[in-house]
């Protein structure tokens, strides 16, 4: 049998059609959800994975993608002016503290017992290199494949959550782990994947789709340059100038990413799952946002349940 690896991208409230299709699927197949021994997760969805890695199939996704995070007043947007006002647009801090941690806090000794092998990255904001997390042991320090690994069994774990979500600009803040400064590190999946020992499995990669878009990379690359203009004058910008720069470069490092997941489409070796219909953005209101966005992700398994179903039945 293959293994099956995992890879699951950001997407911000986006990221509740991801959140679905993880849903639906473990609720349709919880043995063959048991073939994946490896998960990579960025941005938004490292916190919901690590609810899958404490509780399994009892985990409490539906209500916390539906009701929890909508309820929280985590989002600060009224329009674009809300980028240049004293609260971050995207508050972490709300968010997990008061839904991860408060409200659904994670089984820490189960998720550090876990035998599934779980990745994530991160931007080290001191020497501007992306790090992998991962829960390998022996990899605390060791350089594999060309990047540094730690190892996330040491930390934190609403830390390093609040940290895999740190975007620039939109919370334009650096978390502590371990001493080092770090921020998101979604668009670094191009670079890192197949990650070392899970060259040979058969993947599954679930998109919102909007992070490849060319109208996204254009409005990721207007405002990293805004905000790095910014930050070397002085008067604006939390955050090194040299990660504003990596932000405007997201759009077109994700493209890599698309190039990527064609040839493995052709070789059989990639189920690509992206939105089949429109998702809802911020503006249209956190609630109905995420409710519908968590919806179109479920409703894509029962649509391609048997395309799904064979890509599983490859596996063995």
């Amino acid at each position: 049998m293959k293994d099956v690896s995992l890879i699951c991208g950001g997407g911000g409230l986006q990221g509740a059609f991801i959140a679905g299709v993880l849903t639906e699927m473990l609720e349709l197949w919880p043995e063959e959800f048991g073939q994946v021994r490896s998960i990579f997760a960025s941005s938004a969805s490292v916190g919901g994975l690590f609810y899958y890695l404490s509780h399994r199939e009892n985990h409490p996704g539906v209500r916390i993608w539906t009701q929890d995070i909508p309820a929280a007043p985590f989002l600060n947007f009224k329009g674009i002016g809300s980028l240049f006002g004293a609260k971050p647009v995207y508050d972490i801090d709300v968010l997990v503290d008061g839904v991860f941690k408060k409200q659904n806090p994670y089984d820490v000794e189960a998720i550090k017992a876990s035998p599934v092998k779980f990745f994530f990255p991160m931007v080290n904001c001191d020497s501007g290199e992306v790090e992998v997390f991962a829960n390998l042991d022996g990899c605390d320090g060791q350089v594999l494949g060309g990047h540094l690994y730690r190892d996330w069994r040491k930390h934190d774990i609403y830390t390093m959550v609040k940290a895999a979500k740190a975007l620039p600009i939109f919370y334009d803040r650096a978390l502590k782990v371990g001493g080092h400064a770090y921020v998101d590190g979604d668009a670094m999946l191009p670079a890192l994947w197949p990650l070392p020992g899970t060259e040979q499995n058969r993947n599954i990669v679930i998109l919102t789709g909007s992070l490849t878009s060319p109208v996204m990379g254009v409005v990721m690359a207007a405002l990293g340059w805004l905000w790095y203009a910014l930050a070397k004058c002085g008067f604006k910008g939390n955050l090194p100038p040299r990660q504003y720069v990596s932000f405007a470069r997201k759009g077109g490092i994700l493209k890599r990413l698309a190039r990527k997941l064609a040839q493995g489409e052709k070789d059989g070796a990639v189920l690509l799952i992206t939105p089949h219909r429109k998702l809802y953005p911020p503006v249209v209101g956190t609630q109905a946002a995420m409710q519908h966005n968590f919806e179109v992700g479920r409703e894509y398994v029962r649509l391609q349940r048997e395309r799904i179903w064979e890509f599983w039945r490859g596996a063995a």
